[in-house]
């Protein structure tokens, strides 16, 4: 155990080492002032400035992506201008990894910060429009017609792009008044063209409040908001949305211990595919069935269902997965749900060595991957290594005001109640003083 520990230290603090020694090689100055670099942010093609930065730092496709955590063909796909490939999570890291302005690739702040060059914000917002923020939401590709659904969509995407810099009560506001002016489209469009459009746009949005819901704890309106989604998807006859939304509400009934909902929910969104499903959604759908049946205690088909999802994962290859399933799932997020599934089997020692293996999912900077560096404290727990877990718990809760959320707080506290020692020592103490002053 020691020894693994040691390993997935050093995995922790060699994430910024990795990053220092593969970048700062051409000075910011010059590479930023590239007119070709420029001209394509401004047109929002963000494949093709990474092309171009990755080249100009003399990195290889397969080197960016083993850097990032990803796979070569997710930078191959990016590079490609599949706008629906795009995740805000890769963009970041990549972003990291190459040591370049966020603004270049539409995460944060203007391009005018860069270069006084002047910039069409519409065809920014249509560039950056695919961005999202979260595992559970999915991309969107930019509209590329007039149509009030387009509209619609594009304010969606916007506010997904918040996601990821704000708290999620801070924008459910917003979200619930856009998912009023969407319903009412929907409920008064004059032909069954664009009501079904409309209701695709509807389940789009209703998807996001759901997961903000969720994200705040407010777990009876994020179901609520979920259903809206699915019954939306199959009134737009979009089999694959319907899928997606019914997968990510398996996923809700997953981290809330109901396992025959969430695997009576897997199998209807497996229905739902149909007989040749892509493999980043089998990857996906049989890592979220493996949770539920960890969370039931089924050891066996917890693994066999992850063993399914790994297998998928290796069958992607090339495959261009359909939209929304364009988050990047590989190896080593199969990981980061093993070591969830291993905290909830109570195997703490193939918890560790599935973290080791997560590498870059636990240093993400979302959410979800503070979720996940939860569960890996509660796998030092489980194995009576107290002070290592709650240090690790406490840098959760020490993060950025933006990734808090109830329902991290909530995991936390629950972390807390697994331990029952008498007289804590300073790391259960100074996690305590913590977790009093977290916002939600």
């Amino acid at each position: 155990m020691a020894i693994c520990q040691t390993r997935i230290e050093a995995g922790r603090s060699g994430w910024a080492t990795y990053t220092a020694r593969h970048t700062g090689a051409i000075g910011m100055s010059a590479l930023w002032s590239n007119p070709a670099i420029l001209n394509a942010a401004r047109k929002g093609d963000t494949g093709v400035v990474i092309r171009l930065v990755r080249k100009a730092r003399g990195r290889s496709q397969a080197d960016l992506g083993a850097a990032c955590g990803y796979s070569q063909s997710v930078v191959s796909r990016i590079e490609r201008g599949q706008r629906h490939a795009y995740d805000i999570r890769i963009l970041r890291r990549v972003a990291q990894v190459l040591d370049m302005p966020p603004q270049l690739l539409g995460l944060s702040g203007p391009l005018d910060s860069i270069s006084d060059a002047p910039m069409n914000r519409r065809d920014f917002l249509a560039g950056a429009g695919g961005v999202a923020a979260s595992t559970f939401l999915p991309p969107m590709p930019a509209p590329t017609t007039e149509t009030p659904a387009d509209g619609l969509r594009l304010v969606t995407a916007t506010q997904r792009r918040l996601d990821g810099t704000m708290p999620s009560r801070d924008l459910a506001e917003a979200v619930l008044a856009h998912l009023r002016v969407t319903g009412r489209a929907a409920a008064t469009a004059d032909d069954i063209g664009a009501r079904a459009r409309l209701a695709g746009a509807l389940s789009e949005v209703a998807g996001f409040a759901g997961w903000l819901h969720w994200d705040m704890y407010d777990l009876g309106s994020a179901r609520r908001y979920y259903d809206v989604a699915i019954t939306s998807a199959r009134e737009a006859g979009d089999p694959v949305l319907s899928a997606y939304m019914t997968g990510t509400l398996a996923a809700f009934a997953a981290e809330l211990g109901d396992a025959s909902e969430s695997l009576a929910l897997v199998a209807a969104a497996n229905q739902q595919l149909g007989n040749d499903p892509p493999a980043i959604a089998v990857a996906w759908l049989s890592a979220v069935g493996a949770l539920a049946h960890a969370s039931a205690s089924d050891e066996r088909a917890a693994l066999a269902a992850l063993d399914r999802s790994q297998a998928a994962v290796e069958r992607q290859a090339d495959e261009s997965p359909p939209w929304p399933w364009v988050f990047a799932f590989d190896s080593a997020r199969v990981a980061a749900y093993r070591l969830a599934c291993a905290v909830r089997l109570g195997k703490p020692h193939l918890a560790v060595r599935a973290a080791y293996d997560a590498g870059p999912m636990l240093v993400a900077p979302t959410r979800q991957a503070a979720l996940w560096r939860l569960d890996h404290a509660d796998a030092h727990l489980q194995a009576g290594e107290v002070d290592y877990a709650f240090m690790i718990a406490t840098d959760v809760l020490d993060a950025s005001p933006a990734q808090q959320s109830a329902r991290i707080v909530n995991r936390a506290r629950a972390l807390r109640r697994g331990y029952a020692g008498r007289n804590p020592p300073t790391a259960v103490r100074r996690f305590d003083e913590r977790i009093r002053t977290a916002r939600t």
